[in-house]
């Protein structure tokens, strides 16, 4: 099955001025990692016992994620997707943070420590000598459009297992300022070249959120190479497609769209990795409206060459999405792909990243964002703050809500004040259509509801706080919508940097509307006319449950076992200043051995990475 892409503009933080006023943080959470987790589709680590895998060993993720392949890896901790890095090798890579599988903190205190793993299924290397050449390969970025992990602090790690069962680093790096791919080749000598060796990598982060970032792509692991000839993957691959079909939005309303609205042309971006020019390139896509299946446009390249190790940006003609096509939801889809001479015969792996999906979606709201947040947006400690996001409705329309991500807080923020405002205009003489006051952050959650897959929080105005008087707000041309807050310190927005919806973001911290300064988009959009499509129907959160653990022996010197483990789990051992001593990946055998601990008293704390269960034991070291 063909993978299904929203593409992402590879777009960094452009400031646009030196304003204090406004600021972009780093997240506390992973939503889409916390919807999958409440579907089920966090696998189990015990369920994954394969054959040993063979030579050559290839993987560029490019798949939807967001959880690594079961068949080539063990863990489920880093974070596939193709929102975070910038100019990757190929489309799709491994994302290290200092989140659990589940999308949530490994620790609520601001500590570094061992965070995310990512552990190969055991390869088949007997027989193999030195000379055989056996390396394997991988390209990674620090930061990209997330935090930038810091130099002597945060690191990456790739470690060898050895046939006493230890885990022993074979190569590092720690956080700088460079957002570039690079590329490592590491030796994999005798002592490693047996059947069922395993590598990893690993990352030390903040553990207290989606901080200090390094992204993984590309690794390769095969014999007889030559790291001159073989320094880049012979491959070529989309490294993004198009973000949007349209102008000025991400995704609007069907009822609102006319042609006006096309961008006048699309762009892909395609990576060649080879060495050498490559000969023959040839393009084409296809885009049909997806619930009669009819293709409606088809476009066909001509044979081009591409440069060494080139980044290729192509632009195409624009995409007629009819203006007379029926019913709510609309999905346009737009599938790129190209075939090369040069890949012939290649592996499967080589030949997927050639096509790239874009799901144009018309439903019943206005988005610039594409409901991914890579950081959160919050405005200085100021009573009152107000934010802005301006749109258009091209035509006469009724406004029924607002759908907005709110960024979990480490604070509690439960009784956190807000009002949400609709304006026909801003500036020195503000026209408001509604205003409610006293929102309780908590409430506002409760009764709204959850979008099932990116934790939006949804509110539907209220007759009563209509200032003309009307049962509903009917809108033509230009309206705001926004956020007015009481407690700035309570609240943060999901911020998307892989969109650009800035010149129509304003806020006001009491000396007047400005722009905003950051390049991206708020997750806040408008709700329009008709009741919400199935996609976006809330669903009732479940608090976590509790973990009914013992730890023995206890007391205990060098190795202790934890009892009422049902799944893989995070363990993190604190010593009595909240300072991290210890994170392990503990198996349903609950045995754990500690790492030269002084005599003490320490607190262990667990999370099922399958159920996100927590519990808290006390542990004392003689």
């Amino acid at each position: 099955m063909k993978k299904i892409y929203i593409s992402c503009f590879l777009l960094f933080i452009m400031l646009k001025g030196f304003s204090q006023d406004e600021q972009l943080v780093p997240l506390n959470s992973n939503a889409k990692l916390e919807f999958n987790q409440k579907k089920g589709n966090l696998t189990n680590v015990s369920q994954r016992q394969n054959a040993l895998l063979s030579l050559p060993f290839i993987e560029d993720f490019n798949y939807d994620g967001p959880y690594p392949d079961i068949n080539l890896w063990q863990d489920s901790l880093v974070y596939i997707n193709n929102t975070y890095p910038i100019n990757p090798p190929s489309l799709g890579v491994a994302t290290f943070d200092g989140l659990n599988a589940t999308g949530n903190q490994y620790s609520l205190l601001n500590v570094a420590g061992p965070a995310d793993y990512l552990t190969v299924q055991p390869l088949a290397l007997g027989g193999l000598t030195e000379d055989s050449l056996v390396f394997i390969s991988f390209f990674y970025q620090p930061m990209g459009l997330g935090q930038k992990p810091e130099a002597g602090k945060d690191y990456l790690k790739l470690e060898f297992l050895n046939q006493s069962a230890q885990w022993i680093e074979k190569w590092s790096v720690t956080g700088d300022s460079s957002r570039d791919f690079r590329q490592e080749f590491v030796k994999i000598t005798n002592d490693y070249l047996y059947d069922g060796f395993q590598f990893r990598f690993r990352n030390i982060a903040q553990l207290s959120g989606n901080n200090d970032h390094f992204h993984l792509d590309y690794v390769v692991v095969d014999k007889n190479r030559d790291t001159t000839s073989d320094k880049s993957p012979k491959d070529m691959a989309f490294q993004s497609g198009p973000i949007s079909l349209l102008k000025n939005y991400f995704a609007m309303p069907y009822f609102h769209f006319d042609t006006s609205e096309l961008t006048q042309i699309h762009q892909t971006s395609i990576r060649n990795n080879f060495t050498n020019a490559t000969t023959d390139f040839l393009d084409n896509f296809e885009a049909k409206e997806l619930k009669t299946n009819t293709v409606f446009q088809t476009y066909l390249g001509t044979s081009a060459d591409l440069g060494p190790l080139s980044n290729n940006i192509s632009n195409y003609p624009r995409i007629d999405i009819p203006d007379n096509l029926s019913g709510d939801t609309i999905i346009i889809r737009l599938t790129h792909n190209y075939a090369v001479s040069a890949e012939v015969g290649s592996d499967p792996k080589i030949i997927a990243n050639n096509t790239i999906i874009k799901d144009q979606i018309f439903s019943n709201y206005f988005a610039y964002d594409d409901a991914s947040a890579e950081r959160g947006y919050r405005l200085a400690s100021v009573a009152g703050a107000k934010i802005a996001t301006r749109f258009v409705a091209n035509k006469l329309d009724s406004l029924q809500g607002i759908k907005v991500h709110f960024a979990n807080l480490n604070t509690d923020n439960k009784n956190g004040l807000l009002s949400v405002i609709v304006w026909k205009k801003i500036g020195p003489e503000e026209e408001i259509l509604y205003q409610e006051d006293l929102l309780r952050l908590d409430d506002f959650r409760k009764i709204n509801g959850l979008d099932a897959v990116n934790d939006f929080s949804f509110y539907d105005l209220k007759p009563q706080y209509i200032k003309n008087g009307t049962s509903k707000i009917v809108v033509e041309g230009e309206f705001f919508i926004g956020l007015l807050f009481t407690d700035r310190d309570k609240w943060t927005i999901g911020y998307d940097l892989n969109t650009n919806g800035s010149a129509n973001q304003f806020y006001n911290v009491g000396n007047g509307w400005n722009p905003t300064q950051f390049a991206g988009s708020l997750l806040l959009n408008p709700l329009m006319g008709e009741p919400l499509p199935w996609e976006l129907t809330p669903v009732v959160n479940t608090p976590n449950k509790s973990l009914e653990i013992k730890v023995f022996p206890n007391p205990t010197h060098n190795v202790f076992f934890v009892k009422g483990i049902l799944n893989t789990s995070q363990i993190n051992i604190h010593n009595l200043n909240g300072q991290l001593m210890q994170t392990n990946t503990l198996n349903t055998d609950g045995q754990i051995l500690l790492n030269d601990l002084a005599k003490g008293i320490y607190f262990i704390n667990i999370i099922d990475l399958i159920s996100n269960a927590s519990g808290v034991s006390k542990l004392i070291v003689e």
